[in-house]
């Protein structure tokens, strides 16, 4: 069967499916998200846990800092975590300024503006990590009962070089084995305050803890406001519903990379309203997205207040962010 009949045959069984089951608990991504401040425009997850037990399946020889074949088989399976995620791109030049690698990972969290949460793995032993901050002359303050730490940028320093300039102010929750990173204080404390609950939520959280705790946890994701979205999908659609957040993920099933868009609504009404234009846009060959033959099926479904779309087998891990970046995805377009 041709494969725009079998796209077609998939959405004509699924499209008006609607669910009241709530995702289940996934990889503990969810306290990511709590440290995602109001102000902030866009939130992106590395799941290294879930990507480096993936990668088992193609790369048997288990992973030691240093080993180039490794990182090309992560570059290979996992295109989106090697170029999104800071520690994708350099991680043994992380681990010799910095003592830790995505090999000593759980999630990694970065926030634009804003920094970056890093969850350590329980193997590892962050006292030479945290050493580091004394013996390069890191002064120590008090935020609430955190201790926070900082230092002046200089670039002629290798450890504070780009893409590590964030890295002047530090905090290390010890419970929750996660270091947090910014460039500035008034950023580091925005995203202490949003974990602690001291500060207003921010407007994607919802969508971003039901991405995180997907019964399929993501192995990457982006989660958005509805106005960062706005601004990339640059056609504005009348008759559409307005959604409030969005968020892309992928997951590897196999040999399959399956790909999500996720959109929140105001309402349980607006999703079904929504689903047939929004899913058209997904699959009409005029799109970029469907023109390029860039996955091969499409499901819908409503839970609650929000349209999930999966895009079964795309060619790449990071096709559905690159084609954001492209303005290229037509089912999150706004409503004019």
């Amino acid at each position: 069967m041709h494969k725009h009949r079998l796209l077609a045959a998939v959405i004509a069984l699924s499209l008006f499916c609607v669910s009241s089951a709530q995702p289940r608990s996934g990889a503990g991504l969810e306290l990511a998200v709590s440290f995602v401040p109001k102000a902030a425009e866009i939130a992106y997850l590395s799941n290294w846990s879930g990507v480096i037990d993936d990668l088992r399946r193609v790369y048997p020889i288990e992973p030691v800092v240093g080993d180039n074949d490794f990182l090309r088989a992560l570059s290979d399976r996992h295109a989106a975590a090697a170029q999104f995620a800071v520690s994708g791109r350099s991680p043994w030049f992380m681990h010799e300024m910095w003592a830790w690698s995505l090999l000593d990972l759980d999630w990694e969290l970065q926030v634009y503006p804003g920094g970056a949460v890093l969850a350590f793995n329980s193997g590892f032993d962050p006292g030479p990590t945290l050493a580091l901050l004394d013996e390069r002359g890191y002064q120590a303050s008090d935020h609430h009962g955190q201790v926070t730490r900082h230092i002046a940028f200089d670039l002629s320093l290798a450890w504070l070089r780009p893409p590590l300039a964030e890295y002047t102010n530090v905090a290390y929750l010890e419970q929750e084995r996660v270091l947090v990173v910014a460039s500035t204080l008034e950023a580091l404390h925005a995203l202490l305050d949003a974990q602690a609950g001291r500060s207003e939520a921010w407007s994607a959280a919802d969508i971003g803890l039901a991405v995180a705790g997907a019964a399929e946890p993501p192995l990457g994701a982006w989660v958005f406001p509805a106005a960062t979205a706005c601004r990339y999908m640059l056609v504005d659609e009348p008759g559409l519903q307005a959604y409030s957040a969005a968020a892309i993920a992928y997951h590897r099933v196999g040999d399959e990379i399956v790909g999500t868009a996720v959109l929140a609504y105001d309402s349980e009404v607006a999703p079904a309203l929504d689903l047939e234009a929004r899913t058209s846009f997904a699959t009409d060959d005029e799109s970029a997205f469907r023109s390029g033959d860039y996955f091969q099926s499409l499901t819908a479904e409503i839970v609650g207040e929000m349209l999930w779309l999966r895009f079964g087998e795309l060619d790449r891990s990071s096709r559905m962010f690159d084609m954001f970046n492209r303005s290229a995805l037509p089912f999150l377009r706004c409503t004019g």
